[in-house]
């Protein structure tokens, strides 16, 4: 008798947890507001474009280097010139993800449940480290264009190959930061979108 009682005891304790953790888990709110969604679709597409035009720009870089080296100025100017405007897309694109992202943090606390949140957190963390490497970037390749500019048209650069080579390491460098920030981001964001994939009722 005194066993029954206990189990008795135990079931009534133990069975609400189950159906409270069931509620938490099985059943959780799951929310996310339009603007967090569309400023995270639209501002995907333009960190993805970042990363390419950032990939361009090194493949640019080679053909300036190619034409620089055999002495044709002419057509190293021309290439030059391409990058320039090149970066200066980049430059729009990096001021139209930032307000995107300011978008997603401003309806971050509406996003439910808290794991995606999170996720959502730390994703955004990811994209602002990728915009402030991205300024750094842009402001390395126009410093470098300026210098070959001024190589192509004739003018002395005291020291410029050991200026023009450091620079160069340091564009690889944000490049290739750019573009591990931007995959740490849309892997986050996957398993934010598989949380509202999941066959569960709300």
């Amino acid at each position: 008798m005194r066993n029954k009682t206990v189990l008795v005891i135990l079931l009534a304790v133990i069975l609400p947890s189950f159906y409270y953790l069931g509620q938490r888990f099985l059943w959780e709110k799951k929310s996310v507001p339009a603007e967090f969604q569309a400023a995270y679709k639209d501002g995907s597409l333009v960190s993805r474009k970042i990363a390419f035009l950032g990939n361009q720009s090194l493949a640019g870089l080679e053909q300036i280097g190619h034409f620089d080296h055999k002495g044709d100025y002419s057509e190293a100017l021309d290439y030059l010139y391409k990058e320039i405007t090149r970066n200066k897309e980049a430059r729009t694109e990096a001021v139209l993800l930032s307000s995107y992202l300011s978008t997603m943090t401003t309806y971050l606390p509406e996003v439910e449940p808290l794991r995606a949140r999170a996720l959502a957190t730390e994703a955004l963390g990811y994209e602002v480290n990728l915009v402030n490497h991205l300024i750094t970037l842009n402001d390395e390749l126009q410093s470098l264009f300026d210098l070959l500019h001024q190589k192509f048209i004739g003018k002395e650069i005291p020291n410029g190959k050991a200026i023009v080579a450091s620079k160069i390491n340091t564009i690889n460098e944000e490049i290739k930061r750019v573009n591990d920030l931007n995959l740490k981001f849309d892997s986050t964001m996957t398993d934010f979108e598989n949380i509202y994939k999941q066959n569960l009722k709300n």
